[in-house]
């Protein structure tokens, strides 16, 4: 069973990067619409994090590099950013060791 802890204050920042980015204000009315929604987030994103976290815990010698995906970072050069990471995992020999992820 999955022990729960609390989160990081990098993961309260991408956690609220992304309810202001997704967040579908068109339907809220309420501070109970926003609740509906962020709990579909969660419902969602869980999965996701779980198998993030697991990952890691199966292998702790394979990192994760997660690259910031949003309006402003892509007009940042964020996916240029990607592929020369990419690129320099791949020069290095770190295929399996190291991954790069837009998030």
């Amino acid at each position: 069973m999955q022990e729960e802890r609390g989160l990081t204050a990098a993961e309260k920042g991408t956690a609220i990067h992304f309810v202001m980015q997704k967040i579908d204000l068109s339907r809220v009315n309420t501070i109970e619409e926003i609740k509906i929604q962020l709990k579909d987030f969660v419902d969602k994103l869980k999965p996701i994090l779980y198998m993030r976290e697991n990952h890691t815990k199966e292998n702790p010698e394979k990192r994760e590099i997660l690259v910031c995906g949003g309006t402003g970072c892509t007009s940042s050069d964020s996916i240029q950013i990607i592929e020369n990471l990419r690129t320099e995992i791949k020069k290095a020999d770190l295929e399996g060791r190291a991954e790069v992820h837009l998030t």
